[in-house]
């Protein structure tokens, strides 16, 4: 352990242990909204990006959310079975499809939306405009 810096290391550790806290109090108020609506995280995640970037395929869905391949399956399956998308082919590369938003899904998501930002709203009320911003900036730093 000849790298280990007690000062330097401490501070690493307190701030993971203080990301971490945030994290789970920021997941837990999530998803008690979200599980509201009879949504799963994941469910809610695909509804949401496709709401905002439009019809995508499924890999570009698994890179903007935060899921797994095996698990998106499952996803997909249940969001179009609960009649939330459709599967429409990619005028771009006949051999992929695109995930699409039904009018259901957009009524669903637009139905969650404001519960949902208005507890983004109240978890982050404590901190400026500025300090969001700084938040940003060094979460950004992390690798």
């Amino acid at each position: 352990m000849k790298d280990f810096n007690k000062e330097k290391d401490f501070f690493s550790l307190g701030a993971l242990i203080a990301f971490r806290k945030a994290n789970n109090i920021l997941s837990k108020k999530e998803a008690l909204s979200i599980n509201k609506s009879g949504l799963t995280l994941g469910q809610f995640a695909v509804l949401e990006i496709l709401y905002s970037k439009g019809p995508l395929t499924i890999s570009d869905i698994l890179n903007g959310i935060l899921t797994t391949s095996g698990n998106i399956t499952v996803i997909i399956k249940n969001l179009k079975r609960d009649g939330y998308i459709i599967q429409i082919p990619n005028p771009k590369d006949r051999r992929s499809s695109l995930i699409s938003l039904t009018e259901n899904g957009i009524s669903k998501i637009e139905e969650i939306l404001p519960e949902h930002f208005s507890n983004i709203k109240d978890s982050f009320s404590d901190l400026s405009h500025e300090e969001k911003k700084i938040l940003i900036r060094l979460l950004r730093k992390i690798k």
